[in-house]
């Protein structure tokens, strides 16, 4: 809390939640989002240290078109509503490398900006379905086991206009504290050979993208485990107005696990 501490109270936020907040905060929130956040972590090493440096891509598709066009096919044209209240728009990608700093765990080092053409967008992946897809992202089919949320430090920021449930950045901040055990920070076992197009973890966030009513959706997928039982795991989390957040995980089994 501030005047409670010497260090600024955002100096133990995790690397993910700094990311997703400073893309709505530099992109402006938008009512139809899908997030694609992908997250693959290499240690640099100085004069006295090996550093931590985790690499984060935040793709977010605007499905605001998306559900205009849905709405129409099943209303006459004098009573079709506003393009606008959909708030179709562009779809934009940050990037951004993260590390350590005096006083602070997850300090932007570097940033990048690009926009998605239309056709990139078109073609662009979420975790097995088509990113403008109408549809939330539901992983691998097989066995889903329910689960109980690990336990999360309450989050010192607010996400604004995300009254009813968690915003997107505590969810991808809850989904990565569900798959690293508790911990908000670096994962502890990542694979050796990672990069953007092949991160150690890729997340699809969407929020009020499927259906009528309010929800939000987020879908984990960790790969390249260092483990001879468990090459991967995923994790599932949706939210609806007045009800507690629901959790699912799958595991994958390596050849000869069990």
């Amino acid at each position: 809390r501030v005047g409670e501490s010497a260090l600024n109270p955002d100096s133990d936020l995790g690397s993910i939640a700094r990311a997703m907040l400073l893309f709505d905060h530099l992109e402006g929130i938008i009512s139809h989002p899908r997030y694609r956040i992908t997250y693959h972590l290499k240690h640099r090493s100085d004069d006295c240290d090996i550093i931590p440096r985790a690499y984060i891509e935040i793709t977010r598709f605007n499905l605001g078109q998306a559900r205009y066009e849905e709405v129409i096919k099943y209303v006459d044209k004098q009573h079709r509503p506003p393009r606008a209240i959909f708030e179709p728009g562009p779809h934009v990608s940050l990037r951004f490398a993260i590390g350590p700093i005096q006083g602070m765990y997850a300090d932007v080092k570097q940033a990048s900006r690009r926009t998605l053409s239309d056709a990139e967008a078109q073609a662009a992946d979420c975790l097995g379905q088509p990113c403008l897809a109408l549809q939330d992202a539901r992983g691998p089919s097989g066995d889903w086991e329910a689960i109980a949320a690990l336990p999360t430090q309450a989050a010192d920021y607010r996400e604004p206009a995300y009254d009813w449930a968690p915003g997107p950045a505590r969810v991808a901040e809850a989904l990565f504290i569900q798959a690293n055990d508790g911990s908000a920070l670096n994962p502890r076992e990542v694979s050796e050979a990672t990069s953007f197009e092949h991160p150690d973890m890729t997340m699809v966030i969407s929020r009020n993208v499927q259906g009528q009513d309010n929800n939000i959706h987020g879908l984990l997928h960790w790969q390249g485990f260092m483990d001879d039982a468990i090459s991967g795991l995923w994790l599932r989390m949706t939210a609806l107005p007045g009800s507690e957040p629901q959790w699912q995980k799958h595991l994958v089994y390596a050849r000869g696990g069990y």
